[in-house]
């Protein structure tokens, strides 16, 4: 829509389970960044098709007024999702979140591992949270997850300053650490 309320374009992605969008960010180019989770069975964007693992899965998008350009995933065994996407003065789209998944797989890039075993989300969760960084092409850069006791993490906010430092926001029961700093 533009400013003065004029649908531009629109598209779908569609899938064989329940899909949700949670964030959402444009960049200097007119592009949209999306990011979210599938469940069971496969999500489409355009000509990409990705098969869940398992559980919830992650996704990130970007679709043109051309249509989409691109789309990935990030799997697990178990509930993941992200929550909060920005963009860097690069292009590059950062993307936070929560897995409960013993592992999240990025790609061939990344591999994160949960504080505990895998867990029943909805009778006592066991999460950790993440921060991962995909170039404005789709491919995965690096991911960087909390560690801790076994406990609960979300995070749910992503911001991306003028110098391209990341901040995340969310909420905490447990003890974690981040980098050097650990937080009860």
């Amino acid at each position: 829509i533009d400013s003065s309320g004029t649908w531009q374009w629109a598209y779908s992605a569609s899938g064989s389970g329940d899909e949700i969008g949670f964030g959402v960010v444009s960049d200097d180019n007119g592009s949209i960044l999306v990011t979210g989770e599938y469940q069971t069975g496969s999500i489409t964007f355009g000509s990409t098709t990705m098969t869940n693992s398992g559980g919830i899965d992650i996704f990130v998008a970007k679709v043109t007024s051309g249509g989409w350009s691109w789309a990935e995933n990030a799997t697990g065994n178990a509930s993941d999702k992200a929550f909060d996407i920005a963009i860097d003065s690069s292009g590059s789209a950062y993307i936070t979140g929560i897995f409960y998944s013993y592992t999240l797989t990025f790609g061939s890039c990344c591999n994160l591992t949960s504080p505990g075993p895998p867990a029943n989300q909805w009778t006592g969760p066991d999460s950790a949270a993440f921060v991962a960084k995909i170039s404005s092409s789709g491919t995965w850069q690096w991911a960087q997850e909390s560690s801790g006791e076994p406990g609960s993490l979300n995070s749910e906010d992503i911001a991306i300053d003028s110098s391209d430092n990341v901040y995340i926001v969310g909420s905490m029961w447990g003890s974690y650490t981040f980098g050097n700093t650990t937080l009860s």
